[in-house]
């Protein structure tokens, strides 16, 4: 989770996310690239007094600042494009949950199983972990196993999102929004409502707990019996 006066990323704890900060690590690279070089090149020019005899009408430095911007523009594309394709939806899940977003608490419906599990997520007023992110009912998740997660509203929109996994996902009523999701390592995951739902917008917390596949099937178990 994000920390006081924290200024990057939280530790990646999907594929997606990995990307995604290797593609940010990557362009502030070119920034910096070409913050540096275009100072460079101002200094260069703004102390040199003949600089109008190599630099005015030259042919050779139009067509080099016409290319560069470009091969930098294709360099970013690239990975920007094969992230894009990398979120979009995997028909080789293994299960499916379906998340339902309601003023102001989660609902979530494991169907995939002999019998369905659904429970209701509310925020958690009095607790001595984390104020305003903990709840009563977490959301598991075993790791390294490919899920499918259904998302969509029962009243106004609100949005499913925890950064640390690298998604952000609108839950919008009479539709559902679908994505796959592979957890890396184990342990406690916390994000938020992202879209504003309304007064308690605030106190719609997400917590997920990521496992691995015995415990995972042990809570399946025990939900199943607890019903």
């Amino acid at each position: 989770m994000n920390n006081f006066f924290s200024l990057g990323f939280q530790d990646c704890s999907s594929y997606i996310m990995y990307e995604f900060m290797k593609f940010f690590d990557f362009v502030n690279f070119l920034s910096f690239f070409v913050s540096f070089l275009v100072i460079f090149l101002i200094m260069f020019l703004y102390m040199n007094n003949y600089y109008y005899l190599v630099f005015s009408e030259n042919n050779f430095l139009e067509i080099m600042w016409t290319l560069i911007p470009i091969i930098i523009m294709f360099a970013i594309s690239l990975p920007s494009l094969f992230i894009l394709y990398s979120i979009d939806f995997d028909n080789n899940y293994v299960f499916s949950v379906k998340i339902e977003g309601n003023q102001w608490y989660w609902s979530y419906d494991y169907s995939s199983f002999s019998l369905s599990i659904n429970f209701d997520s509310y925020m958690v007023h009095n607790s001595d972990s984390f104020r305003l992110l903990e709840v009563d009912n977490r959301m598991v998740m075993p790791m390294n196993i490919l899920s499918c997660l259904l998302v969509t509203s029962s009243d106004v929109i609100h949005s499913f999102s925890v950064p640390s996994l690298g998604f952000k996902v609108d839950a919008i009523p009479g539709r559902i929004l679908m994505f796959s999701l592979m957890i890396l390592k184990s342990g406690v995951f916390y994000g938020q409502c992202s879209e504003i739902c309304g007064l308690n917008h605030s106190y719609m917390p997400i917590v997920i707990e990521s496992v691995n596949l015995n415990c995972f099937l042990q809570w399946v178990s025990d939900k199943i019996n607890n019903n």
